[in-house]
């Protein structure tokens, strides 16, 4: 069975986060930032929501694991600071916290796939 995010599961369009967090700061229009920021703050389009559906989330998108939440939280945390950074053309700071929304995008993959596999052994 194919999985889907849970971004695409309400309708809302795809969006490459990786893609997104590999480009330096000049490659970056201000509207690009701000949309990032917009969707980073969303539980439906952030980090979390580009994971699979079958991950248990409440009502708003919100994951029900705190790891996953507190993951999620920084990640949009992260994403803010690299919209200030960049309006302020502040190189050093957009790449400090370009840094570390990658770690937590990637934390967020990794507790997502733990997830998923523990939901998954319950079904066998």
């Amino acid at each position: 069975m194919d999985q889907i995010t849970y971004a695409k599961s309400k309708g809302a369009p795809a969006f490459d986060w990786n893609s997104f967090l590999n480009k330096e700061i000049v490659q970056h229009t201000l509207t690009e930032m701000q949309e990032a920021g917009v969707m980073a703050g969303s539980w439906v389009t952030c980090a979390c929501g580009n994971q699979c559906e079958i991950i248990p989330r409440y009502n708003d998108g919100t994951p029900k694991d705190n790891i996953l939440f507190g993951r999620g939280h920084d990640f949009y945390v992260y994403v803010v600071g690299m919209g200030h950074a960049h309006a302020e053309h502040n190189t050093e700071a957009f790449n400090k916290f370009r840094r570390k929304a990658h770690l937590a995008l990637q934390e967020i993959e990794g507790r997502s796939a733990e997830l998923i596999k523990e939901i998954n052994d319950v079904k066998k």
